[in-house]
């Protein structure tokens, strides 16, 4: 279980911090809590005072203070006093994934979003862009709900740029994997213009309802409908089962297009 470790004195910061741990599994351990064993796992130290940090090693831990009253000499997030859970969880997201340090103000509230990017066959690089790209997922869905929608998200993505824009087909990729020469594969089809110009589209709204993700590769895509043998199937899901399957956990629904280069996930908030 993570833990956050709070050196606060106000109160009404610590109910707070208390009931966004237990919304989100975290484990809130007070300054007397805190010990060399337990700090492998803390995730965060969080403050309303700062000279309460005088006697521990910050270094290795980033660092939040609540409302600060003077500067700071050192790297640090801040909140402002009228935090939320929502503003905490975002906050938290950010640290998770090496965002910039900052300032996480609650007069600024998410209500809907959409947007749409061109993204190119970076396939060494997929659960990063889909970090940046779901950033506001966080206004709407729990922490642990999040990292299975980047989850999900990340696998129909890797499919679209593997199979879809580099044309990697299932018993390619198994063939190349068991002789480990898959990097030698992928590296191949990059160098191909014919593969390496395509693009993915990435269509993203989001609301106080619902999710809603876009992903079209340029690639041939494949029947879904066509009735198919059982040893057709086992090619199905060695070309696209990962993907599906873990989304289908994740999401709601998931429809193809007719062809089969294009897919939208849906998830009810």
């Amino acid at each position: 279980m993570k833990k956050i470790a709070s050196f606060v004195k106000n109160p009404d910061y610590f109910t707070r911090l208390q009931t966004f741990c237990e919304q989100e599994d975290f484990e809130l351990l007070s300054f007397d809590e805190l010990n060399s064993e337990s700090e492998y796992s803390v995730v965060l130290i969080i403050t309303d005072d700062i000279d309460l940090l005088n006697e521990v090693d910050t270094k290795s831990i980033p660092v939040c203070v609540i409302n600060p009253t003077s500067k700071i000499a050192y790297k640090h997030y801040t909140l402002d006093k009228d935090f939320d859970l929502v503003k905490f969880r975002e906050l938290i997201d950010c640290i998770y994934h090496g965002g910039i340090m900052g300032s996480f103000q609650t007069s600024v509230r998410l209500e809907k979003i959409h947007k749409r990017f061109l993204i190119g066959n970076d396939i060494y690089n997929v659960d990063k862009i889909v970090n940046q790209l779901t950033s506001e997922l966080v206004y709407f869905f729990s922490i642990s709900d999040v990292q299975k929608l980047r989850i999900g998200i990340s696998e129909i993505l890797t499919n679209a740029i593997e199979h879809g824009n580099l044309a990697i087909t299932g018993d390619e990729k198994f063939e190349a994997t068991e002789n480990e020469e898959y990097d030698e594969l992928l590296q191949e089809r990059l160098l191909d213009f014919e593969y390496s110009s395509r693009k993915v589209i990435f269509d993203f709204y989001l609301d106080k309802k619902e999710l809603k993700i876009y992903i079209e590769d340029e690639g041939d895509g494949f029947n879904k409908d066509e009735p198919i043998s059982n040893n057709e199937m086992d090619d199905l899901l060695k070309l696209h089962g990962r993907g599906i399957l873990i989304s289908k956990m994740y999401f709601d629904e998931i429809i193809y297009n007719e062809k089969g280069n294009a897919v939208t996930l849906l998830k009810r908030v």
